[in-house]
């Protein structure tokens, strides 16, 4: 077969086929080489989508398959995908530790931007992710910082990418102080940051409340009591529009009516705008939240929240 397949690839014809009948019978080093070369000479690299299907990618060794993926690196969205998801099936599905520059594919450098602009991918970027940084565990720091700066906008033209979401969900569960630590930084009153910014760890927490149950308080109360007039409000800002979760900071900042102020125009909204319970369903979890509490800081939030409702 690898002679048919040799002549085939001398034929200007016929040599496009190539590909593909390599997929169906067999991969060796020295099919993907001619496949290489055939690229090389002018075949579109795309021809590699196909062995993003199946196993047999999983035949050639580590050293043709870089040569394969360096072949993609252009700046087309469509061979990005491709590498990307040729990455997925050869390191994920095929088990084998994933090299270092695995980096320079999930961040490309000239392209910042390129991952948010692959429909369907984002899974198999967010799977790449997860296994490299728990393969790497000492590149956490940096990894965490860009996968932030990728999810959050940082310009008025830039909307957070919620299909990215799984991957910062990834970084936060392998770290979540570290990760903390980065975000409200984002948010932090001395710091000036733009509204887009804001808006966009914002709405990270509304569009998903796990985010917040991966909370590490104690670290961030050190962060926030360093200066909690101006710390506390900017972490109520983040928080969704829960009562749980807002009678839960109210019992530690409520003193700060900035806090109390910022949490009610928060569920104001989000009883406006979102698919949230009815009104008398939320006055019956008012009521059986003020029936255990005893903190008269949190009572009265409660109070003021029931007199918004009715």
């Amino acid at each position: 077969m690898g002679r048919l397949l040799d002549f085939l690839g001398r034929d200007d014809i016929l040599r496009h086929r190539v590909p593909a009948l390599t997929h169906m019978s067999g991969m060796t080093d020295r099919a993907a080489i001619r496949i290489r070369d055939l690229i090389k000479s002018g075949l579109s690299p795309l021809v590699l989508r196909d062995f993003t299907y199946g196993t047999s990618v999983n035949g050639i060794s580590e050293k043709i398959f870089e040569e394969w993926v360096r072949l993609l690196a252009d700046d087309s969205i469509e061979t990005y995908g491709v590498a990307l998801n040729l990455y997925h099936t050869y390191y994920i599905h095929g088990k084998r530790r994933i090299p270092d520059s695995a980096r320079l594919l999930l961040f490309p450098q000239e392209d910042p931007d390129r991952v948010r602009r692959i429909h369907g991918t984002a899974y198999v970027w967010a799977r790449i992710l997860a296994s490299y940084i728990k393969q790497n565990p000492d590149a956490t720091d940096v990894i965490i910082s860009d996968v932030i700066n990728m999810v959050i906008p940082d310009t008025a033209h830039r909307m957070v990418d919620d299909n990215l979401l799984p991957a910062l969900e990834a970084v936060m569960k392998h770290d979540p102080v570290k990760s903390w630590g980065i975000i409200v930084n984002l948010v932090d009153p001395d710091k000036k940051q733009s509204a887009s910014t804001l808006l966009g760890v914002k709405h990270l927490f509304t569009v998903n409340e796990t985010l917040v149950d991966r909370l590490p308080l104690e670290s961030i109360c050190g962060w926030i009591d360093r200066d909690a007039k101006k710390r506390a409000p900017s972490i109520a800002y983040l928080l969704p529009a829960g009562i749980k979760t807002a009678v839960k900071f109210m019992a530690l900042y409520g003193n700060i009516p900035k806090v109390r102020e910022v949490l009610i125009a928060g569920m104001e909204f989000g009883l406006a705008n979102s698919p949230r319970p009815s009104p008398s369903d939320e006055i019956r979890a008012v009521d059986s939240l003020v029936d255990g509490e005893t903190n008269a800081v949190v009572l009265e939030f409660l109070e003021e929240y029931r007199r918004i409702l009715s």
